[in-house]
Order: structure tokens, then sequence, then C-alpha cells
């Protein structure tokens, strides 16, 4: 199963992992040393190597514990939960002729003001806040093509 990195709203991995029970801590810690071990130790959204977080991307609710997971680093995983990033003002909306892998390489090494000034990434007029709810609304066109970049408050350490 390929993943597709762009901006969503996915079902939190705590309130899964509670699903599982009082032994959760070691099934995840499991689930994790396999999903990292089958993507290679590599981000599945941008392929950086670097601490990487466990994303549950579809749940199984016939057998939890084969629900699809990947490898994200953190930049990666906080545009699969959009709603959160938003809350915390984490990232801007933007529309780009770069993927959303290229933006998170942008921000990476902080060259994102240029862009910004010669075209190549728009600040959208909508907020995120009025992105979140369109996008919880189904509202959004399907041919949208907004992505994020990270703000200044957005830490780019552990998720």
């Amino acid at each position: 199963m390929d993943f597709e990195l762009k901006p969503r709203i996915s079902t939190s991995e705590k309130d899964f992992f509670l699903k599982l029970g009082p032994n959760w801590k070691d099934i995840k810690n499991k689930i994790k040393a396999e999903t990292f071990e089958k993507d290679n130790n590599i981000c599945c959204g941008c392929q950086y190597k670097t601490k990487l977080n466990l994303h549950l991307d579809e749940e199984n609710e016939q057998d939890l514990e084969k629900s699809t997971f990947f490898s994200l680093c953190k930049a990666c995983h906080t545009t699969q939960h959009i709603d959160k990033a938003i809350e915390e003002g984490w990232v801007s909306v933007v529309n780009s002729t770069f993927s959303q892998k290229g933006l998170i390489e942008i921000c990476r090494v902080s060259d994102v003001s240029q862009h910004l000034k010669n075209g190549n990434i728009r600040i959208l007029k909508i907020t995120p806040e009025e992105y979140l709810i369109n996008l919880k609304e189904n509202t959004l066109p399907l041919h949208s093509r907004v992505k994020v970049i990270f703000t200044s408050k957005f830490e780019w350490g552990e998720f």
C-alpha cells in the first residue's frame, strides 16, 4: 500500500491504542517495531531519515492489530493530523507548484521566504481555521491542491 502525503484529519493514534485494552503499550511497541522495519526506518512521506512516529493510516475494525500503519517524520505526521496542527498554530495553508514533500524539505532548510517572494508558494486567503471547517464539512473542491508550510510555532523535534 502506497502512502499519500497530503493534509488530512486522521484518527488519533493515542485513542486507537487505548482500544486495545490493558496491554496496549506492549502491542504498540510490537506494531511500531514491525512498521519501522517494514518501512526501512525511513519516513514514508518524505523519505527523511530521522526519529520516526508511528502513524495509523487505516483502522481494521475486525482485528485492530492488523490496521495499516506507516512510519512518518514529525513534519509528515503533522500533515496527517491537520486539525491538531491548525489548532496549535503550527501551519499555514498554501498553494504551490511544489509537492507537500517539497514544501517540507523547503521548510526544513528555512528557505520559505524566498519562495513566498517569487510566488512559488502562495499563502491562501482562506485562514487555516476556515480550511479546517471546509475539510471537516467535506466542502473542498475535489481538485483542491491545498498544502501546508510550517510556522515558527512548529518545533522540528519529537512529536
